[in-house]
């Protein structure tokens, strides 16, 4: 599968209520390779969103960060779409155009990632024969510096720290 393939599965089903639903309904039709084929593009598409400033503009968003709220983080900007994932990592400011402040809560999208192998065992497979056939892409190497006050934070993502920037929540959670 190509990753316009992907995209076009994701993008089709994107606006649709039940998201997920509808793109675990589709991968149920196709062949257990292609099945495996969209796991595979999925993940070398999460490995493309391996960046340092998406997990800082993961931070400023969530007030926290940690490897699992940054994957989760990660499948959530794939299930928005081509544009907006292309946006974003072009720059990560593009998310405070569409994000709204009362929908963050919600940026823990990672059911995406499970959908394949929920397809692959509804056709009969079994997990071993997944997992096996999937190809795991080595994420980029992130060089993390990270600002050290809100006002660094806000030089560098002055739309996002402006949204989203709660001080008594990362004062909370760290």
């Amino acid at each position: 599968m190509k990753e316009n393939e992907f995209w076009g599965i994701i993008d089709r089903s994107n606006d649709q209520d039940d998201f997920e639903k509808e793109i675990l309904e589709y991968l149920c039709t196709l062949s257990t390779n292609s099945i495996i084929q969209f796991q595979n593009e999925f993940l070398s598409v999460m490995s493309c969103a391996h960046q340092f400033r998406l997990l800082e503009a993961n931070f400023i968003i969530s007030s926290y960060v940690s490897d699992d709220v940054f994957y989760s983080f990660r499948a959530w900007l794939i299930s928005k779409g081509s544009e907006k994932y292309s946006k974003a990592l072009e720059d990560p400011e593009t998310i405070a155009e569409w994000l709204k402040t009362d929908e963050v809560e919600n940026i823990y999208y990672s059911k995406i990632s499970q959908l394949a192998e929920t397809a692959f065992l509804a056709n009969g497979e079994n997990a071993d024969n997944f997992f096996e056939s999937i190809i795991y892409p080595e994420d980029p190497r992130m060089v993390i510096k990270w600002p050290e006050s809100k006002e660094e934070f806000r030089r560098k993502y002055p739309k996002l720290v402006s949204k989203y920037w709660n001080q008594k929540l990362i004062n909370e959670l760290h």
